[in-house]
């Protein structure tokens, strides 16, 4: 069990602010480790408040000089410990009623420096599924340097379960001969590129390609739902 008197400070390179049932947050990054003088990367980290569903941050927390913390800053957070949660083992509990540091910020030059974590995607069940078996992954957070075109499309689609329109969004990531879908959750990717359900009609499909040169996309995995934890791009980071 975490003790909320316990303070551990790390220091985040945030690469994730994505939504997670709107206007709440979830953010992630990497720690960076500071020895001799110079910082190593370590560990990514997924800050969370154990007092909200699913992890879910409140926006109110995730603000850094009174604005939401955006990828490329490094930011100091203060933990109480890590969640222990086996199903997102990156994620660690903040500390109540404490707020961000601002320390620095990257450009896109130090993409470069960090691995591509490609891999297989979480296998091929999740590339025919969107998702894979809840508990089957022993990571839930990457950084994915694609080799080939990347297609993002949106469109609404009628729930049955709902009785009711839903839009979707979407990147196709290939991977190993594999095509692998991941349901878009980055609000700035979106504003960048004009794309809300407004402005696209019922019907039509918004279809937009990503040359992968410069290109570099926070994937993630959710908590379980019905067995299952299903696959995010929760920041597309563009050159």
């Amino acid at each position: 069990m975490t003790n909320m008197n316990e303070t551990h400070t790390k220091t985040i390179l945030v690469l994730a602010n994505s939504i997670k049932k709107y206007p709440s947050r979830c953010v992630a990054g990497i720690e960076m480790i500071h020895v001799e003088g110079e910082y190593e990367f370590g560990n990514w980290i997924r800050p969370v408040d154990p007092s909200q569903n699913e992890g879910a941050l409140p926006l109110s927390r995730t603000m850094v000089n009174g604005h939401p913390a955006e990828p490329l800053q490094v930011v100091n957070m203060l933990f109480s410990g890590p969640s222990n949660d086996p199903n997102h083992p990156e994620d660690w509990n903040l500390q109540p009623n404490t707020q961000w540091e601002f320390v620095g910020q990257y450009d896109h030059k130090v993409l470069a420096r960090l691995p591509d974590q490609q891999d297989d995607l979480w296998g091929a069940e999740s590339a025919a599924r969107r998702c894979v078996p809840a508990g089957t992954a022993n990571n839930t957070l990457r950084l994915v340097k694609p080799k080939d075109l990347v297609l993002f499309e949106a469109y609404h689609e009628y729930n049955g379960a709902i009785q009711k329109d839903q839009f979707k969004k979407f990147l196709t990531i290939s991977c190993s001969g594999a095509r692998h879908e991941f349901s878009v959750t980055d609000p700035v990717f979106e504003a960048r590129h004009g794309i809300s359900p407004g402005n696209v009609k019922k019907g039509d499909r918004f279809k937009l390609e990503l040359p992968p040169e410069g290109l570099a996309i926070v994937v993630s995995l959710t908590p379980p739902f019905n067995g299952y934890q299903y696959k995010i791009a929760a920041t597309v980071i563009e050159p």
